[in-house]
Parts: C-alpha cells; sequence; structure tokens
C-alpha cells in the first residue's frame, strides 16, 4: 500500500474508508477483504482466530455469490454440506434418548457403583430434553384475519405468486426486521412494523415475498431436527462443559474442547446453507415483486440503523406510518454514499455465523435479476393505504412501544 494511504496500489484509484479501519478501493476492490477489529464483533474469543475466520467468511460469501448468481435455480446446491450437517445433526439429537436408555439400563442391571453412573446420564437427558414452546411470544401481535382482510389478500397473492402456503399466524413486532418459520407445527410470519411502514408499497410486497420464500427454499436452519441438535449442544457445551472445567479444571478439556468445535461445526453449516436460503428468497421475491423493488427494500436495510433516530429527529415518536416514510427517506439520505456503504458490508458482516449473506452481496445479486420482468404482485398506493387504515390498532401499539423505547 502507499504511504500516504491516498491511491490503491493496484489501479492507482482514491481509496475510501476513515481511521482507524482499513482503507479500501472503491473502483476494484483492493484491500475489502481485510479484517477491521473495530468495526466486526469478536465472535471466537481471540484475536486469531477472529481474524481468521472473518478470512474464510470472506471467502466462502465470495464463493456461493458466485456459484448463485449464475445458477438458474439453487434449491438443489449445497447439497454435500446439507448432508453433512442434517447426518450429524440426527448424531446430536439422539444423544438424550441414547443417555436416557442408557442411564435406565444401568440404574436396574449395573453392579455396584454403575447406578449412580446411570443416574447421572439419566439427569443428563433430563437436561437435554426437547422443549416444545407454548404459546405466542410476548414481542408478537397477532393480526386476525377478519381485523385485516386487505392485508390478507394481499398475503393470499403473494403467497400463491411464490408458490408458499399461508401461514396459520401472522402478525407484527416493533422491530426492523421480520421473519418466518416454525412455532412447533405452526408455519408463522413476524413482519417487522416499522421496516413495514417505513417502505414504499412495491417494497412491501418484496418483503413479503422474501419471507413466504422460506416456506418452500428448503432452509433446513428451521427444521426442528436442526433446532433440537443446536440446542443440546449448546447446552452440553455451555452447561455440562461449564461444570466440567469447575469440577476438573484443565483435565476437562479433552471433553470440552470437541463440545465446542462440533456446536460450531453445526452452526456454521447451517448458516451457510441459510445464505443460499436467503439469495433464493430474494429471487422468489424478485419474480413476485420486481427486482426494482427488492433493490429498494435491500437498500433500506442497508441503512436500518438510521431509521429510527432519524424518526426521531423528524416526528420525535409519533410513529405513524407517514412518519416512517419520510424517516425512511431520511435514513436513505443520511446513509451517506450507498455505494461504499454497499461495500463496506461485504466486509464487516462477513461472519461464518452470520445468519443472511451481507446486504452488499444480496444487492448486486438483486441487480443480476433478469431486468424487464414484470411483477407477479402490485400493491397500488391506494391500496397500501386501506391496509394501513386496516393496521391502525398495530400502529398505535407500535407507537406507545416507541413511547417507550423498549425496541430501541
Amino acid at each position: 500500500m502507499n504511504r500516504d494511504h491516498q491511491t490503491c496500489p493496484r489501479c492507482s484509484a482514491g481509496l475510501a474508508g476513515h481511521p482507524p479501519e482499513p482503507p479500501w478501493c472503491p473502483a476494484c476492490e483492493w484491500n475489502l477483504a481485510r479484517y477491521d477489529r473495530f468495526a466486526v464483533a469478536s465472535e471466537w474469543g481471540n484475536r486469531q482466530l477472529d481474524r481468521l475466520a472473518h478470512r474464510v467468511a470472506f471467502g466462502l460469501d465470495g464463493l456461493t455469490f458466485r456459484r448463485l448468481s449464475g445458477a438458474p435455480d439453487a434449491r438443489r446446491g449445497g447439497r454435500a454440506g446439507r448432508g453433512l450437517l442434517l447426518v450429524l445433526c440426527a448424531l446430536v439429537a439422539a444423544l438424550g434418548p441414547a443417555a436416557l436408555l442408557g442411564g435406565g439400563w444401568l440404574i436396574a442391571a449395573g453392579p455396584g457403583a454403575t447406578p449412580y453412573l446411570g443416574l447421572a446420564l439419566v439427569l443428563l437427558a433430563v437436561v437435554l430434553r426437547p422443549r416444545l414452546r407454548r404459546g405466542r411470544p410476548d414481542w408478537f401481535w397477532e393480526v386476525p384475519r377478519e381485523a385485516a382482510p386487505a392485508f390478507y389478500a394481499l398475503l393470499e397473492r403473494t403467497a400463491a405468486a411464490t408458490g408458499a402456503p399461508m401461514p396459520a399466524v401472522v402478525g407484527f413486532s416493533a422491530t426492523v426486521n421480520a421473519s418466518a418459520g416454525h412455532w412447533g407445527r405452526y408455519r408463522y410470519l413476524d413482519i417487522g412494523l416499522p421496516l413495514w411502514a417505513a417502505l414504499p408499497a412495491q417494497p412491501r410486497v418484496a418483503l413479503l415475498a422474501h419471507e413466504f420464500g422460506h416456506f418452500v427454499n428448503h432452509d433446513v436452519r428451521d427444521r426442528r431436527l436442526v433446532a433440537t441438535a443446536r440446542r443440546t449442544l449448546a447446552t452440553l457445551a455451555d452447561t455440562v462443559g461449564r461444570t466440567l472445567l469447575r469440577v476438573f479444571g484443565p483435565f476437562a478439556l479433552p471433553v470440552v474442547l470437541p463440545l465446542n468445535a462440533a456446536l460450531a461445526l453445526l452452526l456454521v453449516l447451517g448458516q451457510r446453507d441459510g445464505q443460499r436460503a436467503e439469495y433464493l428468497a430474494d429471487r422468489l421475491a424478485a419474480d413476485a415483486a420486481g427486482g426494482p423493488a427488492v433493490g429498494a427494500l435491500l437498500t433500506l436495510l442497508l441503512v436500518g440503523e438510521e431509521l429510527i433516530p432519524a424518526l426521531r429527529a423528524i416526528r420525535g415518536r409519533a410513529a405513524r406510518p407517514e412518519d416512517w416514510r419520510t424517516a425512511g427517506v431520511q435514513a436513505l439520505r443520511n446513509g451517506g454514499d450507498l455505494r461504499l456503504r454497499e461495500q463496506r458490508s461485504l466486509r464487516t458482516e462477513a461472519s461464518l455465523l452470520a445468519t443472511h449473506p451481507p446486504v452488499g452481496r444480496r444487492l448486486r445479486m438483486a441487480a443480476a435479476h433478469p431486468a424487464g420482468r414484470a411483477p407477479a404482485v402490485v400493491l397500488g398506493e391506494a391500496e397500501a393505504e386501506r391496509i394501513d387504515a386496516e393496521l391502525a390498532p398495530w400502529y398505535d401499539r407500535l407507537r406507545a412501544r416507541a413511547a417507550e423505547a423498549a425496541y430501541i
């Protein structure tokens, strides 16, 4: 790198980035992969491990992007990693039942002190037992069909366009986010009301279509087997591993380290396959709402942390739909150079444990979507206003939550 840190040694273009972050070249993206310890949170508890993990994650992000950007259908991609993940999850999920059966047998048939070992295995099985979700979370505001017929009509059109089933439970939360998945046997759709309110009409369709995409894109992260295995290993590594270290000290490391390594492998495999699912969900959203609508959605997500401060500056915390839309426009203005922000996200959001690809890569994937294709679902301004009128009670809840600043 040049001593003055002003020009790129590869293409001589001016560099971007403000100290102490490592500079990069906006033209050829030289040095963009470099780890920034000031902007990237530690995930592994060791700077050298964090640096190595970031380098691997950045490379895998690029590999996944290049592999999927030219693939017409990404549903069947990553079979080897997904197969390894499911095998690992099946083995881990079997630990609890195996401990229960083995412990019961030792208690019943074992001589001498063996029953005590059996009792310990039974207690371990109790600790690892499956835990079913009961009821709705407190942060989830369910929307009944009869209270919002126009909103549900839009949901049904979008579900049909993506080939997804309708969720059994639909509702809002006070977050700048959205999610879809399963609570037990029931599909749910959770839409962050601030994000929904800040979006123009057509990007709202893109948001819904993206979430519906998770019902059809074979996202392994939402499978009960994967969730059970993740919870089992996390319990073993945290509760059991911590107890062993407290009792046996360094002599417990031969047991504790493999547990933590297995948990890390399970998380990495699940999240990397999840990135494929996110790209596919974006692709389904582009088919349903149009590529520009997906681009607008992702651009707002790129500056999402500016949304709530922009609302405060404009209207305090009134949190009416029109205030959120104004705040969305202001957040984009406050975001500075969006192209540099997009590039920087490739560095700061590169992680082996990330649930989503960097927003910058998702924007590039959306830009590669075939242009000129008419969206399957169109939401006009009049219909969007009618939906907002139906959702007035939920906006009132958001206004109350904003007054408490509980979502910040």
